[in-house]
């Protein structure tokens, strides 16, 4: 599926759990961006990697919060084992060519401003060019 995603431009990643503050407020920057930003240059996924006993509350979490983004399951981790996700929220900006443009482990107050600089100059930044 990361491919597909990949193809039709940025995506913007955020491994999360519902019992993760910060990882919430995160995901609300999410919904914030995916309002500011074309659905063309950048697709915003949460994946959450609760446990059985508390991925129950996600579809209400998710309804609640009104987050219309893409929200996935990483049921027995192994796509937050691939990207080497010890922490959250831990984000991930990945460009076309499948490369990691941006990387960050936690989220505090002002990092939403950082998150949309760097996803600004990613989207102006011409394919290939350094």
């Amino acid at each position: 599926m990361l491919d597909s995603l990949v193809n039709r431009g940025l995506v913007v990643i955020e491994f999360w759990a519902t019992w993760c503050k910060p990882c919430i407020r995160e995901l609300d920057t999410f919904k914030k961006l995916n309002k500011e930003v074309s659905p063309q240059d950048v697709t915003f996924v949460g994946i959450n990697i609760d446990e059985t006993r508390t991925r129950r509350n996600v579809p209400l979490m998710v309804k609640s919060r009104g987050w219309d983004f893409l929200i996935l399951y990483d049921d027995d981790q192994k796509v937050a084992k691939l990207f080497q996700v010890q922490v959250i929220p831990c984000t991930f900006i990945i460009g076309k060519n499948r490369e990691i443009l941006y990387h960050c482990i936690g989220f505090r107050k002002g990092d939403e401003e950082l998150l949309y600089k760097e996803i600004q100059s990613v989207i102006e930044k011409p394919e290939g060019l350094d």
